[in-house]
């Protein structure tokens, strides 16, 4: 999920530098379910977590961006970005 902040904004066409389950696009629950299974989690714990995660950063993010010294252009983009990551997990 730290890939949420994302490096997509400065490297169109950047993946995830986390591959889990084989992939390192477009990660799902269920890609982070399987490598907790492997650890012995539970796949309810794991959307639990990422929920929460996905929570803060989507409650936070324009009052992070607000406080940066990014253009609004480059605000609006990075957020896109970074909803899309989140939304896209689910």
């Amino acid at each position: 999920m730290y890939d949420l902040v994302n490096t997509g904004f400065a490297l169109r066409d950047d993946h995830f530098a986390l591959v889990l389950n084989g992939r390192d696009y477009r990660l799902r629950v269920r890609d982070f379910a399987v490598l907790a299974q492997r650890w012995g989690g539970s796949r309810g714990k794991v959307r639990e977590r990422i929920e929460k995660i996905a929570e803060g950063v989507t409650t936070h993010l324009d009052a992070v961006l607000g406080g940066s010294r990014m253009t609004a252009e480059h605000q609006e983009r990075f957020a896109s970005i970074v909803r899309a990551n989140v939304d896209g997990v689910f």
